[in-house]
């Protein structure tokens, strides 16, 4: 209990050192202590709609830790390939302590029901404040400079939005492709149509 006390509060004072210790440490299990209890925070402040605190915990737990494993393994692959020296369950405590900031996201349902705002402003600053966090936690595992470390850290938006826009220009090849086919359909029945 006093290390996840003590991890708290060193992501808040010196994060660096925290996520120096965190990454290069493996200290996995004491990571998953803090990101557990994020998502138990997150589910709690969402409590107002929806299914009870179980059920959304449990949904939340498994669909953020698959979404964690696979940011992990690509992020791992990426700087590896890019002569990292850092291991998969390094970074995987890494990000799992990076999400510390969303825990203070509870405050964005109360600033929503007090002040009627702000709430969007809030969540904006903890996701850079968790993706700055992201960065540290790659530059201490692999050794990378911040600079580098803030490349591999955009890999994966990089190729999620280069996904995307292929598939958005294939669909805009395929419906270019039936207009095309439809003028030339129209075409041969407008000569049918005359002779």
């Amino acid at each position: 209990m006093t290390y996840f006390l003590d991890l708290m509060y060193q992501l808040l004072a010196s994060p660096r050192q925290a996520l120096r210790t965190v990454t290069r440490g493996e200290k996995l299990r004491q990571a998953a202590l803090l990101w557990l209890f994020v998502v138990f925070l997150l589910s709690l402040s969402s409590l107002l709609e929806g299914p009870g605190l179980g059920v959304r915990f449990f949904v939340s737990a498994v669909v953020l830790g698959l979404a964690l494993f696979l940011h992990s393994a690509v992020i791992d692959y990426c700087a590896g390939f890019l002569g990292g020296r850092g291991t998969a369950k390094g970074i995987t405590a890494g990000f799992m302590a990076a999400a510390f900031p969303y825990a203070f996201s509870v405050f964005g349902g109360l600033l929503q029901m007090i002040a009627g705002a702000g709430a969007g402003a809030l969540e904006t600053a903890l996701f850079l404040w968790s993706f700055a966090l992201d960065v540290l936690a790659i530059s201490e595992n692999y050794g990378f400079s911040t600079g580098k470390a803030l490349g591999v850290a955009l890999i994966p938006a990089v190729l999620f939005a280069l996904f995307f826009l292929c598939l958005f220009a294939a669909g805009l090849a395929a419906a270019v492709s039936g207009l095309a086919q439809m003028q030339d359909f129209a075409a041969v029945e407008g000569v049918l149509q005359s002779i």
